[in-house]
């Protein structure tokens, strides 16, 4: 999910950190865990996962996040020089972008449209019908557009692997949710995954215990949210659809 991102970044950063992971409730509990009751407590802007703190610093929303963990712990993946620098950024915020589009219609509805109203009704969010929609075309397109960005070095800015870079292999992670035939079809998404993969602190972070592998969305997203044993754990599970992606 859009955690992993900055989960990477600090991996790759050095830096040690301490992770918060907020429950996922049991089923027949209304309410997602324990976030939506104490993220107004937190003293937080705009209160929103991820978020991070850093002694007397606190703040929500990934980008933000990435930036804030890069500038203070590990300058170099924002790119070197000022021509690199703007292309990390362009090609994050726009990576950001399509996996903010795709995993809209993993949700069946628009992440951020709903919203308290002055009287206090709540208006859902915008919804629509995810079937009538070639969810799998998209994501593949997407992913190509990004793909064609990277450098023959190897990564989107040069020879070097930028915040940009691990966003785009989680992305590529939610795309396979929804094409599963993406890395056999268009090599260049194997050959990337493999290629970030291979990062000596990616690595290892991968082969440590706190590697997440699923799930890559909410609990209540149809999409690659539960674990492949939820039918024989139903609180694991909490009944909702799993469907399996290449591991990553």
């Amino acid at each position: 999910g859009l955690g992993h991102p900055c989960r990477l970044v600090l991996a790759c950063s050095g830096c040690k950190f301490v992770e918060k992971v907020y429950g996922r409730p049991r089923p027949g509990d209304p309410t997602p865990g324990d976030w939506f009751g104490k993220k107004h407590s937190l003293g937080m802007a705009v209160p929103n996962l991820p978020y991070v703190v850093d002694g007397d610093i606190m703040l929500s929303e990934t980008l933000a996040v990435i930036r804030y963990i890069c500038e203070t712990r590990a300058d170099w993946l924002l790119g070197e020089g000022r021509a690199e620098r703007a292309r990390q950024d362009s090609l994050l915020h726009r990576c950001h972008f399509d996996n903010t589009n795709l995993r809209s219609l993993c949700y069946d509805f628009i992440v951020g449209t709903g919203f308290q109203r002055g009287d206090g009704s709540r208006q859902d969010s915008l919804r629509f019908n995810r079937e009538a929609f070639d969810v799998k075309g998209f994501a593949r397109s997407r992913a190509e557009v990004m793909l064609a960005e990277v450098r023959p070095e190897g990564f989107l800015v040069g020879k070097k692997h930028t915040a940009a870079d691990l966003f785009l292999y989680e992305h590529l992670a939610l795309c396979r949710c929804v094409d599963e035939a993406l890395e056999d079809e268009v090599p260049a998404a194997k050959a990337f995954r493999e290629r970030i993969e291979a990062i000596p602190e990616v690595k290892a972070y991968r082969e440590g215990g706190d590697w997440i592998e699923w799930p890559l969305n909410a609990f209540f997203c149809p999409i690659n949210n539960t674990p492949p044993d939820a039918a024989a754990n139903p609180e694991a599970g909490g009944g909702m659809p799993y469907r399996p992606m290449p591991p990553r």
